[in-house]
């Protein structure tokens, strides 16, 4: 019979369909909408579907006409939700069910149109035959999707042990029955005896633990202590409360004639209904060669995966059949160079070379990228790159190319990228002048270094060498006193010079590495400069010079500073002046107030003058640098070691201000600090003295560079006879507490020791009231060092004994350890080496007046 190629032809295909169908439906997934498109003659069964929507048919079906015992999961398996899930993944969807007359029915689910991933269209087919079910790999589908899913699936109440028996009809190696609550293995049905051969003592039935412990040690995966996790009997049955009814594990065994083979584990979980037992159907599927293909994708689409985070454009390249395909492509590329994409994959790389390659490297790129080199060197190794520039006449940047083999022999392919390195190579670029950067600064740190140990070990051995030589003339000449007595004041010069050395050493590493900090505070300027000039007048009596300081009446009486970094400043620049400037010279210091500061700023102007011996102009050129010295021998004749100057710079710097120096070689130097700091006028100034001569105001005092009061006691009487006043040493090194006894009796005081901090604790608290007047508190000490003891003696119950003064006489000299003592509670800091006349000081401002 001849056919009409249009309506005829598609009656005879929609019957030749329908031989095998009794109905087919069309659904929407997008719009939740089902149609029926066909239906068998002569069928008889109602059709269920009444209206539009699918979402209410599939309820509705599902509770009406479905055994109750599959009913709540027939109708999630049934929802849009689940059949979109599941044919993302695959073409077809299988669903089979029990009606409530007992009869097996299966609905096939085919996916008839999917947008960017995702199904849209779907239909749904009804087997002509709907007996009592014998095929059950829908169901078995249906189960391996819920444990695919890797979460619970919705609660199915109830199943029987007839719907798990059905699973054994499916593509199964192995099956076994295994009564969890008894912990029992109830039968197995097996198809592979290479696999699954007789062990013995693993009898069937049998103990479930012992089958597990024995099969898990055949398992070579390394996920052994996970399938027994898995596989314990009270894990299987939490996993059942908690909603779970398909676990699943996969896992690598071998065989008895030593092949590898990778076994999918399901296990299906239900109740009996009859003795309440929760039961297993464990279901073992080969997967070896859907592994070996999942690992093999697994590496290529990891190494592709690899190449193209950093790729921007990249190509599969099948070197025997001159060909390629695009896996991704920048759009700049695509819109640009679009003409060269030939379908050749050798003409598409001259292409490019002429139109995106700069001219330079346009032959090395059609070179190493034709398919005779690329076949070549892949057959030695796994890949390739190279980088070249490209054909932008203005300004070419630098593209790299990577190839990677993905094949061997005749099926050789590559994996081709492209990316863009010009921003990389920046970077490189940027790095490498760091680093030569780096290397020229550690050369120049390193010769700094020599220098600093070479200066070091010259600065420091000269008054050594003074000090020994003269203790041992002073030893040699015991009996004649006015050579012993000239030899100690030698001694005692040098070590104030060795002592000066080192603080300066010390400051000047603080400087350079950034770690000096400002500890600002109103103070008055006028005392602070008298202050200052009390300091130095020693000196400059002795050099007999003319001195004169003269502070202008613009300039406020209040300012906020750093008085000990102000007050270290202006002694190093007045000591510098007094040291080289010759005997009856002119030295000077006038602090003026100049213009431009903000508001509630003034701009002061200090300015130092000497008539000494002055600078040439090529050493005003290095003057700030550590260790510098004008090289003369007037220079040369007196102590110093270039870092009073860089000390001065690093002062200024930190308070933001600014520093010259003006000079000429005979007739002196002008050295002038301009800063600009906070000040108080008319009435705030009036307000903040009042402040600072309240009770609640704490002052700090300085007295030199390494010393400082930090509380003014009420009633204080700087100069008093130390005669009757009882000081308490504290202190670890004997040596040092023999030096601080001899001294301080030596001046009128009466005083007591303790060696550490603990016994200074018990002999104050176990003293009489007003018995000790106050304490000389060494830092570092074993047991308890000295804050902490000074925390003890503030935290006393007797006030006398809580309130005695305190004063810190360490080794310690950082601006933190001066901030530490005065935080612990201490009245005042003393930096050793001790000196006679800077201890009276501390003592009389600290000390309380006696009734």
């Amino acid at each position: 019979m001849e056919v009409n190629m249009t309506t005829d032809y598609n009656n005879e295909l929609l019957k030749a369909f329908l031989e095998n169908y009794s109905r087919v439906y069309m659904i929407d997934l997008e719009k939740d909408r089902i149609e029926k498109i066909m239906e068998a003659e002569g069928v008889q069964e109602p059709d269920p579907v009444t209206g539009s929507c699918y979402s209410e048919f599939n309820r509705v079906y599902s509770r009406t006409r479905i055994n109750p015992e599959y009913a709540e999961w027939r109708e999630m398996m049934g929802s849009i939700e689940n059949i979109r899930t599941v044919l993302a993944d695959r073409s077809l969807f299988i669903l089979s069910y029990q009606m409530k007359d007992g009869r097996w029915k299966k609905i096939e689910n085919r996916r008839l149109a999917i947008r960017d991933g995702v199904p849209v269209k779907a239909v749904a087919c009804i087997p002509r035959e709907e007996s009592l079910r014998t095929d059950q790999s829908g169901v078995f589908d249906s189960i391996e999707h819920i444990s695919s899913q890797g979460q619970p699936s919705a609660e199915v109440g109830g199943r029987t042990e007839n719907f798990y028996r059905g699973l054994l009809a499916s593509e199964s190696i192995s099956t076994f029955e295994v009564n969890v609550t008894r912990n029992l293995v109830v039968s197995a049905m097996n198809r592979n005896e290479d696999i699954f051969y007789y062990v013995p003592g693993i009898d069937i039935p049998g103990d479930f633990g012992v089958h597990a412990k024995s099969w898990s040690e055949r398992i070579l995966s390394g996920n052994r202590e996970e399938f027994l996790e898995l596989v314990d009997r009270e894990n299987l049955i939490r996993i059942y409360e908690m909603g779970e009814r398909a676990p699943w594990i996969e896992y690598l065994v071998q065989d008895k004639f030593g092949n590898r083979v990778w076994i999918k584990e399901i296990i299906a979980l239900t109740k009996n209904e009859t003795t309440g037992d929760l039961t297993a159907m464990i279901i073992m599927r080969d997967v070896t060669e859907q592994k070996k293909i999942e690992i093999e994708n697994k590496k290529r689409m990891d190494m592709i995966q690899g190449l193209t985070n950093d790729y921007a454009s990249v190509y599969f390249v099948d070197l025997e059949t001159d060909t390629y395909d695009i896996y991704r492509r920048e759009d700049r590329i695509t819109t640009k160079y679009s003409r060269i994409f030939l379908p050749s994959y050798s003409d598409s790389i001259e292409a490019f070379a002429y139109k995106g390659v700069s001219r330079q490297d346009r032959e090395n790129f059609i070179e190493l990228l034709s398919i005779d080199n690329v076949r070549e060197v892949l057959k030695k190794k796994k890949g390739f790159t190279f980088a070249f520039r490209n054909a932008n006449t203005a300004a070419p940047q630098y593209y790299q190319v990577k190839g990677v083999r993905i094949g061997n022999g005749r099926s050789m392919q590559m994996v081709l990228g492209f990316a863009n390195i010009e921003e990389e190579r920046q970077e490189e670029i940027r790095k490498r002048r760091l680093l030569e950067d780096a290397l020229e600064h550690a050369r120049h740190a390193d010769d700094a270094k020599s220098m600093f140990l070479s200066n070091m070990s010259h600065d420091i051995r000269t008054p050594m060498n003074a000090i020994v030589g003269f203790a041992n003339i002073a030893k040699a000449h015991i009996d004649e006193p006015q050579k012993v007595m000239e030899s100690l004041d030698k001694i005692l010069i040098s070590s104030n010079h060795l002592l000066e050395l080192i603080n300066n050493v010390l400051d000047m590493s603080r400087i350079e590495s950034g770690r000096i900090f400002l500890e600002e505070s109103w103070c008055n300027i006028r005392e602070l400069i008298r202050e200052v000039t009390d300091l130095i007048k020693p000196e400059i009596l002795s050099r007999e010079h003319e001195f004169e300081f003269r502070v202008a009446e613009s300039v406020p009486e209040n300012v906020l500073c750093d008085k000990l970094r102000m007050t270290q400043l202006l002694l190093n620049l007045l000591s510098n002046a007094v040291k080289y400037t010759p005997r009856q010279g002119r030295i000077r210091l006038t602090v003026s107030q100049g213009l431009g500061a903000p508001a509630g700023y003034a701009a002061l102007e200090f300015v130092v003058s000497d008539t000494g011996i002055g600078m040439s102009r090529e050493f005003l050129k290095r003057i700030f640098d550590p260790f510098e010295r004008e090289n003369n021998t007037t220079v040369s004749k007196v102590l110093g070691s270039g870092l009073g100057m860089p000390i001065c710079k690093g002062i200024v710097d930190t308070m933001g201000g600014s520093i010259t120096v003006d000079s000429v070689q005979g007739r002196g130097t002008v050295i002038t600090v301009n800063l600009a700091l906070r000040c108080l006028r008319g009435e705030d100034a009036d307000k903040n003295s009042g402040r600072e001569g309240s009770a609640e105001q704490e002052e700090f005092t300085v007295l030199t560079s390494k010393s400082a009061v930090f509380t003014n006691r009420k009633g204080s009487a700087p100069g008093k006879e130390a005669e009757g006043i009882r000081i308490l040493v504290v202190e670890d090194n004997e040596l040092n507490r023999e030096i601080a006894r001899d001294l301080l009796e030596d001046d009128g005081f009466v005083v007591e020791t303790a060696p550490d901090g603990e016994t200074a604790i018990l002999m104050i608290a176990r003293s009489d009231r007003n018995y000790y007047d106050a304490v000389l508190m060494d830092i570092q000490m074993p047991g308890i060092d000295g804050y902490e003891a000074t925390r003890n003696i503030r935290k006393m119950h007797d006030v006398e004994h809580a309130n005695l003064p305190v004063v810190a006489m360490t080794a310690n000299a950082f601006d933190e350890d001066i901030e530490r003592a005065r935080n612990c509670g201490m009245d005042a800091y003393i930096a050793k080496p001790v000196e006679l006349g800077t201890l009276r000081s501390v003592l009389n401002r600290v000390l309380p007046l006696k009734e």
